[in-house]
């Protein structure tokens, strides 16, 4: 009895808290869709908390890198990143970047629909694969399937079909497949605003920094031009589909739409860039920038030329206030944000995405000091 009242009080105490959202696995009556080894996928569900918001919802892609060999992917077999079977039977929505329970920094969204979409597909939440294949090495990749089941079912059981918002969010590998999918679910729900969050999720191809103390870029995937068209063939990737047109049209390759660099200008709903000027992830993991050499030549000249990049890539966007926004950090960092910082003028990335979305205001912020001189960039 003593053990049972425990147990109780421990659930009630987690509810009070706003602290675990179940997860919910899908199975073989309600997906087509597979995690990378074959097992069905899922999601974690946290409902609004007020009635106003009821038909507004938040739908975060999950990152977590991606693969290109059959090595790599492999080694994602026994872990969450390749398999549900390691999903953890709850999540806690504190640590969602708009999370349900925290409306302490987040006060704007913190009562709407929350859905976390884990990821465990490792092909940017884009592949269509039903089935698995030789040429896939037996493995399954069918990120895109699987968000499409999760959606039918959101829509049987919740309503997400009557909603009148949408904000999908990615960050990571799940920011480079919000690009992917955004007009699409935008398409699939017509009576909502539907708006794409990107959280360190705008890339461009790779250039491998070849100088001296180069690293071996192994551990993840080839982002050059060549590498990216493998990837898509690899996924039988779901791309946007005006720029997929627009590519095959002029007869170029539409893999360059898995970039949103490239996607951007044919992606039609309002988005908002979260993005560090010199990505850490992308330079020392996909770029071959060796970490302990930061600041110094050569590598530093690589990093300046990468920020200039980053810069280019992302005019169009400063330049379309109308459709879109930036919160563009001059860190060495990844995904790293908080309302701690990094900070421009004083906001957070909380606070700069509520004036984009609420007031209409403020839609682009960036630093514009050089590189790794923004404000309260985080330490690592």
């Amino acid at each position: 009895m003593k053990l049972v009242f425990l147990f109780i009080l421990i659930v009630l105490i987690d509810v009070c808290i706003g602290g675990s959202v179940p997860l919910t696995l899908l199975d073989e009556t309600n997906s087509i869709g597979r995690c990378l080894d074959g097992s069905f996928g899922g999601y974690y569900y946290d409902p609004y908390t007020d009635n106003d918001n009821s038909k507004k919802w938040v739908l975060y892609l999950e990152g977590g890198g991606e693969c290109d060999t059959q090595e790599l992917c492999q080694s994602k077999l026994n872990t969450a990143l390749g398999s549900s079977n390691y999903f953890a039977n709850s999540s806690s929505p504190s640590g969602w970047y708009f999370g349900s329970t925290d409306c302490t920094n987040n006060p704007t969204i913190c009562t709407y629909n929350h859905v976390v979409i884990p990821y465990c597909t490792q092909d940017l939440h884009s592949g269509q694969r039903s089935e698995a294949y030789d040429i896939t090495w037996g493995l399954y990749f069918s990120g895109h399937l699987l968000l499409v089941d999760i959606l039918n079912q959101l829509d049987a059981k919740y309503n997400l079909n009557e909603a009148s918002e949408i904000i999908l969010q990615g960050v990571s590998a799940g920011g480079l497949g919000s690009w992917m999918n955004v007009d699409f679910i935008q398409s699939r729900y017509p009576n909502a605003k539907v708006t794409l969050v990107s959280i360190c999720g705008f890339y461009f191809y790779a250039t491998f920094y070849e100088g001296t103390n180069h690293t071996d870029a192994t551990g993840m995937a080839d982002f050059r031009e060549q590498g990216v068209e493998n990837m898509y063939q690899l996924y039988s990737s779901f791309v946007d589909e005006s720029c997929k047109e627009a590519f095959e049209a002029s007869g170029k390759n539409p893999s360059a739409c898995m970039l949103a660099n490239n996607s951007y200008p044919y992606v039609d709903v309002s988005s908002y860039i979260i993005q560090s000027q010199t990505d850490s992830v992308v330079l020392t993991g996909h770029d071959q920038l060796p970490s302990a050499y930061i600041g110094e030549e050569p590598e530093a000249e690589f990093m300046k030329e990468w920020h200039t990049n980053m810069t280019i890539a992302l005019t169009s966007v400063i330049s379309n206030s109308n459709k879109s926004g930036t919160f563009n950090v001059a860190c060495f960092m990844h995904g790293s944000f908080s309302h701690v910082g990094p900070t421009i003028n004083s906001l957070n990335f909380y606070e700069a995405f509520h004036n984009f979305y609420f007031e209409h205001e403020n839609y682009n912020l960036y630093d514009n000091c050089g590189e790794l001189c923004g404000t309260n960039c985080p330490s690592s």
